[in-house]
């Protein structure tokens, strides 16, 4: 780990440049990064020494291919790339393909040295392109200072519990004339076009981007913004958020998510980051405390993490855990979620037909940040625990996104996702109706008040 060469920011506007240094900072370092690995790969190669290939392409969940016969020469690929490593050019793109989705990948190599290397790394790189967009701001970000002049739009931040309606807030407050959305991943972008569109027509769903995309390719020209609303803020960099709105001229900036959901991740761990989130620049704004989506199991599994969270729900009990190993799991059933940690059990399961009924899908717990399903079944098929698996922060995006019912799949109920399905399940339905009450009594919602002591009067929880 190192740490970037730029200094405290003593001002908001010197904190915000010092946030967009160090995202682009990163990005870069995260390029090279990549570099070396693929390059060592591919000199191993050369030099034929099998077993330690063996090593690293496993480690690197790679392959070496030839881009010209289209084979697998060493090692394993899985589903598409972005980009390869060839040693006489570098990273070279992928060829988009005319026809379908499941012939092999070409890549544009050198004549006569078509070998490359395709690794978890290549799958999506945008380094490159972040950092020529970059340019477009500024050239001198990389002397730790940046050359032009910006007034920094203000913040608003609106916090909020899983389920509590911030995406419809969204959806309320759209002014389909002057602001951009910016989603954090494809499937968020997907479901806010269309909801946006139901309300506001088709044309609304140009205003709805991915922050990987916009980094890439900025905004339409001719467009004016003047409001820039980032859903599941925290997921990004705070830097990236910087670079999105100098990027788009916005005079205002909202970011709306969760403190408490899944954070930036620099996945090779590369810097401090002293600058990655919002937190010295703006505070709060808003606070929302109840679900909407949740049962009220839910609401008081997680109570550990969100302190004051109840629920709005009329269904107390939803979470339960099961046994993997020898268990029938329903695989092709209608409007379900089916969540996993790691990519290479999303590509598994799809293969055996999980999420093959209408309106389901697989979904690793990353990419279902901000979906909400009636039920939704999660599974560990790893034989060893990952740190993944302790992570709170997957465990209540896992957990928080259904109405109905949430199953857990596991061999291994000691995990993070396991213990909050072990709360509740240790907890009789009249304490987790009572401390609902308490919380909306704090918040003075009324409306829960009276369901809540409605249930009570009619003995609900007098059942465990």
């Amino acid at each position: 780990m190192v740490r970037g060469q730029w200094g405290c920011g003593s001002t908001p506007l010197q904190h915000a440049e010092n946030a967009l240094i160090e995202f682009l900072a990163i990005t870069k370092a995260n390029r090279e990064v990549s570099l070396a690995i693929c390059n060592k790969i591919m000199q191993t190669y050369r030099y034929d020494h099998q077993r330690l290939l063996e090593a690293e392409l496993e480690e690197a969940q790679a392959a070496i291919y030839n881009s010209e016969t289209r084979q697998v020469l060493k090692g394993k690929m899985s589903g598409t790339y972005m980009a390869a490593y060839n040693s006489t050019a570098g990273f070279v793109s992928a060829v988009e393909s005319e026809g379908k989705d499941e012939e092999p990948q070409t890549f544009e190599t050198p004549e006569g040295d078509p070998v490359v290397v395709v690794a978890r790394c290549t799958k999506v790189m945008l380094g490159d392109r972040i950092l020529q967009m970059a340019k477009t701001i500024s050239n001198d970000w990389e002397a730790g200072s940046l050359s032009v002049t910006w007034g920094l739009p203000s913040l608003e931040w609106i916090n909020g519990v899983p389920g509590c309606g911030k995406t419809t807030r969204i959806v309320r407050d759209f002014d389909e004339d002057t602001e951009v959305v910016i989603t954090t991943t494809v499937e968020a972008a997907k479901d806010l076009k269309e909801k946006l569109a139901h309300h506001y027509g088709n044309k609304a769903k140009q205003k709805v981007r991915t922050m990987a995309s916009v980094l890439v390719n900025g905004f339409r020209e001719g467009w004016t913004i003047t409001r820039l609303t980032v859903d599941e803020a925290l997921m990004n960099h705070f830097g990236a958020i910087v670079m999105a709105a100098r990027l788009s001229g916005a005079e205002k900036v909202i970011l709306v998510g969760d403190i408490n959901q899944l954070p930036y991740i620099d996945r090779d761990n590369l810097f401090e980051m002293r600058y990655c989130r919002p937190t010295l620049l703006t505070t709060i704004s808003c606070e929302l405390s109840c679900t909407h989506r949740n049962p009220k199991d839910v609401a008081f599994a997680i109570s550990e993490v969100y302190g004051t969270i109840y629920s709005s729900s009329a269904k107390i009990r939803s979470l339960r855990v099961e046994s993997l190993t020898g268990a029938r799991i329903p695989v092709g059933r209608d409007r379900t979620l089916y969540l996993v940690f790691t990519q290479d059990e999303k590509r598994l399961l799809t293969d055996q037909g999980y999420g093959s009924g209408e309106g389901s899908r697989v979904l690793t717990i990353h990419e279902a940040q901000g979906q909400t399903y009636e039920d939704v079944i999660v599974l560990q098929t790893k034989t060893r625990r990952l740190r993944i698996h302790d992570s709170v922060s997957h465990a209540v995006v896992a957990v928080t996104r259904h109405t109905n019912t949430c199953v857990y799949y596991t061999d291994d109920c000691d995990d993070a996702i396991g213990r909050f399905v072990a709360r509740a399940a240790e907890t009789t339905e009249k304490e987790i109706l009572e401390h609902s009450l308490k919380m909306a009594i704090h918040h003075r919602d009324t409306a829960v008040i009276e369901s809540v002591l409605d249930m009570l009067s009619k003995n609900i929880g007098a059942r465990t």
